[in-house]
């Protein structure tokens, strides 16, 4: 035995309760010592053999290998016991080793669920969303839809409303200077034609219509383009 293993023998020695790290190129070692030992063990046992049947002529040297064979049976004895205890604790390590596995299985088997859990989840969840875009899509289709159809509704109501106004009168080619009877509240006017019965009738209709306006007398081409011409509009009136 090496003084390495000696120590070692002698720390187990010491503290035999305590739990030991080894590696298994020690226990290979040490089974090699033990078949080595027990070689030698099985040498021995001849030997004493020899010995018994010389024990009459040897009483003293007896003695002596007596004492021998004593400390050796002592020796096997721990060996024995330490081979005992380090198959037991190979076998300690092995449940252990088995149990951590066996722990790990578990954990592996409820992580696997759990994802699998997420998964199924994540697709219902895709699910309700594709539902909700194509919810959505319907009634942004519909509001759409409603859109157009009040557009058309609006641009029929325009087109009645264009076709119920008047049309203005077109304007003849008139001299700047010529008069006319404008009303500044409405932006309307009417041609003055000093001596014409009609146009003067014309020209009271226009008064009456636009009574609490402001009403004057101006050149056409104070009014010309800014407001609307009413001549033809106020003769036709007149009966």
């Amino acid at each position: 035995m090496s003084n390495e293993d000696k120590f070692f023998f002698d720390k187990i020695a010491m503290n035999p309760d305590k739990e030991f790290k080894v590696f298994g190129r020690d226990i290979l070692a040490f089974k090699q010592q033990l078949d080595a030992q027990k070689a030698e063990l099985d040498k021995l046992h001849a030997n004493l053999a020899d010995l018994v049947s010389e024990r009459r002529k040897l009483d003293t040297g007896l003695q002596v290998e007596r004492s021998r064979s004593e400390e050796l049976e002592k020796q096997i004895a721990t060996l024995q016991g330490d081979y005992k205890s380090r198959d037991l604790k190979v076998h300690s390590m092995e449940d252990e080793v088995a149990s951590k596995l066996k722990k790990m299985e578990n954990e592996m088997a409820a992580k696997i669920k759990e994802m699998q859990d997420k998964i199924q989840d994540l697709e219902s969840r895709e699910q309700e969303l594709i539902k909700e875009r194509e919810a959505v899509i319907v009634e942004r289709d519909a509001k759409i839809a409603a859109v157009q159809d009040e557009r058309d509704i609006l641009v029929a109501k325009l087109s009645e409303m264009q076709k119920m106004v008047p049309k203005a009168e077109p304007v003849p080619d008139i001299d700047d200077q010529a008069m006319v009877r404008a009303c500044m509240t409405c932006k309307e006017y009417m041609l003055v034609d000093e001596g014409n019965y009609k146009n003067t009738r014309a020209m009271i209709l226009f008064d009456t219509a636009h009574r609490g306006h402001m009403l004057g007398t101006l050149t056409h081409g104070e009014v010309k383009g800014g407001f609307l011409p009413k001549t033809r509009a106020y003769l036709e009136k007149v009966k």
